[in-house]
C-alpha cells in the first residue's frame, strides 16, 4: 500500500486522496544528477513533475534575437 504523504496533501490541497494515488500510481521515478537538466525551455509541456526531495535550479536561456 502507498502512504500519501505530506509533500502530495500540502501541495495537492482539494484533491481527494483516490485522485492523488492515481496520480501517483502513474508517475515514473527518476533521478537527476547535479548538472543535468530536467527539461529545457520550450520543451513540449505534455509531463508533470513533482519533485520529491533535492532542489532544482531554474534557468532562462538568453537569446541573441529576442
Amino acid at each position: 500500500m502507498i502512504k500519501i504523504n505530506s509533500i502530495f496533501t500540502r501541495n495537492f490541497q482539494g484533491i481527494d486522496n483516490d485522485s492523488i494515488m492515481h496520480i501517483i500510481r502513474a508517475g515514473v521515478k527518476i533521478k537527476i544528477k547535479t548538472g543535468e537538466y530536467l527539461f529545457r525551455q520550450n520543451d513540449p509541456a505534455d509531463v508533470l513533475f513533482i519533485l520529491i526531495s533535492g532542489r532544482l535550479r531554474a534557468l532562462k536561456e538568453e537569446n541573441e534575437n529576442e
